[in-house]
């Protein structure tokens, strides 16, 4: 019982696409793969498409089970034997952020008494990962607080940033001086571009890279201020994650339309934040819904940014 999502280019004329099983949890009485089974769901799918025809890009072992792939559309016929039908993987894009949000922050209503004031040690022994263009690991902002990482746009380590998106969101949670958790350790993971977009199947991944990194058991904090079209393969993996202790903070999304037809932003388990501007009213590019679940600042903040420290 498999789950495939498709969409556009990597090979020639191939489609991105994910296989994931549906048997996400033992509780419901469903099967699931384990490490060895999605390694033999890999070797089934190669042994069924000719050469040529399909390329692996990601192997899901813990959030989800299965894997990435490009794969030509005529290739998608093949996985027909093997009970694959298709749901689109959706191209993701970064949700920006246009000097007034911690001062929002740290009270209950208006009007801003002009300061704005944090524990000290706030964000201590938390982890959070950050999923999103990167990060600028040399931003005095970050000095000494950051932690391992992984880029998956250019499947390395180097989780560096170079659209800006990315850092200013770390900015934002993290930072020394723009920052409310000051004292938490950032991980930079790396999914979107340059451009500020990229593959839900690579969130997925950056995702599960940060459930499967072992950070001595201290609290992980998922950070991520970006999405696509609707997918219930990344709403699963959030459910995932939740099951597992760890909170996923998401962004509503910056199309002034309903969070819901959106992931992550839809998924239940995760906390769906949308924009405020400084007078409290929603931002007018926010998404809206009831799948939000808290609004704070998000116009016109200043933060952290790329090419300097």
């Amino acid at each position: 019982d498999a789950l495939l999502a498709a969409d556009t280019t990597r090979l020639p004329s191939s489609f991105r696409n994910v296989i994931a099983t549906r048997a996400t949890t033992m509780n419901s009485g469903e099967q699931r793969l384990g490490a060895e089974g999605v390694d033999e769901l890999c070797t089934a799918t190669e042994q069924v498409v000719p050469a040529g025809e399909m390329s692996i890009i990601h192997k899901y072992h813990n959030v989800a089970e299965g894997m990435a792939v490009d794969l030509t559309p005529s290739g998608l016929k093949y996985l027909a034997s093997l009970g694959i039908t298709p749901e689109v993987d959706k191209q993701v894009t970064a949700s920006a952020h246009p000097p007034w949000g911690l001062d929002r922050v740290d009270q209950a209503d208006l009007p801003l008494d002009g300061v704005a004031s944090f524990p000290p040690n706030g964000g201590a022994g938390v982890d959070v990962y950050v999923i999103d263009t990167g990060v600028n690991v040399a931003h005095n902002d970050f000095a000494g607080r950051i932690g391992e990482g992984w880029d998956f746009v250019d499947d390395d380590d180097d989780g560096d940033d170079c659209n800006g998106h990315g850092t200013h969101c770390a900015g934002s949670c993290c930072g020394t001086q723009y920052g409310v958790a000051k004292q938490s350790t950032i991980h930079p993971i790396r999914v979107l571009s340059c451009e500020g977009s990229g593959w839900g199947s690579d969130v997925m991944a950056g995702m599960e890279w940060a459930m499967n990194h072992d950070n001595g058991g201290r609290p992980k904090v998922l950070s991520m201020s970006l999405g696509g079209g609707f997918s219930q393969s990344q709403n699963d993996v959030v459910k995932k994650l939740h099951e597992a202790g760890l909170t996923v903070v998401v962004a509503a999304g910056n199309d002034y339309s309903d969070a819901c037809n959106y992931s992550p932003a839809s998924a239940p388990e995760a906390i769906t934040v949308a924009s405020s501007a400084n007078d409290d009213d929603a931002s007018d590019f926010t998404n809206y819904g009831s799948c939000v679940d808290v609004f704070a600042p998000g116009s016109y903040i200043e933060s952290a940014w790329i090419g300097g420290a």
